[in-house]
């Protein structure tokens, strides 16, 4: 038990070098306001300052990739809790303050789920925020791939009805929501683990070809084994990096595994070596 007086910090970090630009796939209720995952220049100071704020928002960020100018990538993104996040130790949606600074050798990211103006007293519980982080070098344009011999898509219509992606009735246009299924629903990826098993009972290696991969937020508590109705938005990459790792478990490295370039997933760079075969 105890007092914050004014900020509480988790994961903090700071990236030494000159980063040139950012990638953002924003919080989850300015993507349901119509906010889409877009790039952003990187301010640098000017002589005599010593740092300059080039992002700052009151909910968790789902993703951000920091372009270096050597062409190094770093992404850093919320984990599948990202209620967690929100909820700012039970001081509610928009206590938290998550801060990009340009300094001269390198940025700060400051990530503080509770931010409060007067002192505020969490409920004594053990507390627990999930993230994570990937890097890649920039990578060459892609060449076209060779067309698999086997594919799974995983047509809308074959998913379990369980309201993924939808909390109105309105269809949203955000490009991390529209028909895209949770990775997160137990019911989804036993579809697609089913028709992987099928695949290395019954076929030699070859490649296969996995659609509709791109991560996405939900809000159905279902999904995260709570039987409530209370709205908990998670996001889904930690689900697909689990997944990606057991699809090559499953079917060995001699299968060739690809997913169809998008504007989202080529942003990302834990999806440029998603399917990495073990060593």
């Amino acid at each position: 038990n105890g007092q914050v007086q004014r900020h509480l910090g988790v994961g903090g970090l700071f990236l030494p070098g000159r980063w040139r630009t950012f990638f953002c796939i924003p919080p989850v209720q300015h993507l349901r306001e119509g906010a889409e995952p877009a790039y952003f220049p990187i301010e640098q100071p000017s002589a005599g300052q010593e740092k300059v704020m080039i992002g700052h928002w009151h909910r968790p960020p789902l993703a951000l990739v920091f372009h270096r100018q050597d062409g190094v990538r770093l992404e850093i993104g919320a984990g599948g809790d990202v209620w967690r996040w929100q909820k700012s130790l039970g001081a509610g949606p928009e206590h938290g303050s998550y801060k990009i600074i340009a300094e001269p050798d390198g940025l700060r990211f400051i990530r503080e789920p509770l931010m409060t103006c007067t002192p505020y007293s969490p409920s004594g519980r053990r507390y627990r925020f999930q993230w994570y982080m990937a890097w890649d070098q920039q990578p060459k344009s892609r060449k076209s791939q060779p067309d698999a011999e086997h594919e799974i898509h995983l047509e809308q219509p074959s998913l379990p009805n369980d309201g993924c992606r939808l909390e109105t009735p309105e269809t949203s246009a955000s490009p991390i929501r529209t028909g895209q299924p949770c990775w997160l629903c137990s019911a989804t990826v036993n579809i697609l683990k089913r028709n992987v098993r099928q695949l290395a009972a019954q076929n030699e290696p070859s490649s296969l070809t996995i659609r509709q991969l791109d991560p996405g937020y939900c809000c159905d508590a279902s999904h995260l084994q709570r039987g409530n109705k209370e709205i908990l938005h998670h996001w889904d990459m930690d689900a697909i990096l689990d997944l990606a790792n057991w699809i090559r478990r499953q079917l060995g490295n001699e299968w060739r595994i690809q997913i169809p370039p998008t504007e989202l997933n080529a942003a990302l760079p834990s999806f440029s070596r998603l399917f990495e075969k073990e060593k």
